[in-house]
């Protein structure tokens, strides 16, 4: 019920979809239209505004990093970074790749000793894809021993990620223990953490960049990539709220 809960939730923090919902009053109100109407463009030069988004993102976002004295056991990466096409048989790499790729750059200069994906298939019905399987498939094809790669394949969001990591990491008896995800995604994978009294070091990846842009493009002109920004972003807020009353 949660999951299904989560799904109908990225539709509703969709800010598209009050966006659309905003000018459909609009064609149903002649007394208010044109303040629905400028609610709307406002809206949308709020949330396609580069700037505004790097000055929010950079408030919620973690930046601390792994301590570089220290060997890990073992990396937790969680998934989310790719999907499968079937009809090209070729991965689908997203904005989250990174966290994959960083996790086999740490591996390759022994700062973690193994790598733990933790995916399942997170559609809400199931095209028998299962992240997990596929990244293992993919390290392997990049040098890594198959003995040094383990994967949790039942998890559908980041809860049941960690949920699932703990059991493997008890299992295995894994003690200095590196979580890498994304930087607004980390907020919400540490809390789950806490609640599972499960203590980790983190890596953040796909950070936003620390320094402010002062172009002209940048500040004044509405770019449509930073809507889905946006989307991701509030999705990582309402998450963590969620998760902080409901685990």
């Amino acid at each position: 019920m949660f999951f299904v809960v989560s799904k109908l939730m990225n539709f509703i923090i969709s800010p598209m979809t009050w966006v659309f919902f905003i000018l459909l009053m609009a064609l149903f109100s002649s007394k208010h239209q044109k303040k629905l109407v400028f609610v709307s463009l406002s809206m949308l030069f709020f949330f396609s505004n580069a700037f505004i988004f790097n000055e929010i993102s950079r408030l919620w976002g973690l930046k601390k990093s792994m301590n570089t004295e220290v060997q890990y056991d073992v990396g937790i990466v969680l998934g989310g970074v790719a999907d499968f096409d079937k009809q090209s048989n070729l991965l689908n790499f997203n904005n989250y790749s990174d966290r994959l790729f960083f996790a086999k750059k740490l591996f390759f200069n022994e700062k973690i000793n193994k790598i733990l994906f933790s995916g399942g298939n997170g559609e809400l019905f199931s095209n028998d894809y299962v992240e997990a399987i596929e990244m293992k498939k993919f390290l392997i094809k990049n040098g890594i021993n198959e003995n040094d790669i383990l994967i949790e394949t039942r998890s559908r969001n980041t809860h049941e990620n960690i949920k699932n990591s703990i059991e493997i990491c008890e299992e295995k008896k894994y003690e200095r223990i590196l979580l890498i995800t994304s930087s607004m995604h980390m907020r919400r994978a540490l809390l789950c953490c806490e609640k599972n009294n499960f203590n980790v070091d983190y890596f953040c990846t796909d950070r936003t960049k620390s320094y402010r842009v002062w172009k002209v493009k940048h500040i004044l002109v509405p770019q449509n990539q930073f809507i889905k920004k946006w989307e991701e972003l509030i999705h990582e807020m309402v998450g963590f709220i969620a998760y902080k009353i409901l685990l």
